[in-house]
């Protein structure tokens, strides 16, 4: 679809799409943002995350697949659906400013705890997937995110998973 306009593949799983987007509209959620053990790292415990996180990573993710969904149902001739999307989109930008974005460090905690908001000490390169434009949305401010990654995650041969000073460097 977004490299040929083909819109017959979602034509053909639209049913399946928008139950997709039913059912996590049943999932747990704080503040707009979607409550869950984060995909990444490796181990999320040796970064503190216990299940009850607020994940830059997994919601991102979630954002960026909403977003999508917007847009193919708007070409699709979906409002509802475009509508569903966009709510639940506009809910996790402000999450994610209210709740992830660390302004004293210019860049996302790892994960947040859902259950009273306490800030884990980890900044993870990771943070989020920077693989469509919507991640762009979500960057409070593109220029601490990237005065963050080049002093903190940056090296000769290439990016480090944590900065050197985070707990979670090299537990994983």
């Amino acid at each position: 679809w977004s490299l040929r306009g083909d819109l017959d593949p979602a034509r053909r799983h639209w049913p399946f799409i928008r139950s997709w987007l039913a059912r996590c509209r049943t999932l747990p959620q704080r503040d707009g943002l979607f409550v869950g053990m984060s995909l990444v790292p490796d181990f999320p415990q040796d970064a503190g995350q216990d299940g009850r996180d607020l994940s830059p990573f997994n919601n991102g993710i979630m954002y960026q697949a909403c977003r999508c969904i917007e847009g193919l149902a708007r070409s699709l001739g979906d409002e509802t659906t475009a509508v569903q999307a966009a709510l639940i989109t506009a809910a996790m930008r402000q999450g994610f400013t209210r709740r992830l974005w660390d302004p004293s460090r210019g860049f996302w905690n790892d994960s947040v705890r859902s259950t009273d908001f306490a800030r884990r000490p980890s900044y993870a390169a990771h943070a989020l997937l920077w693989v469509t434009p919507f991640c762009r949305e979500l960057v409070e401010n593109p220029e601490a995110a990237a005065t963050f990654a080049e002093t903190h995650l940056r090296t000769t041969g290439g990016i480090r998973p944590y900065p050197t000073w985070d707990p979670a460097f090299n537990a994983d």
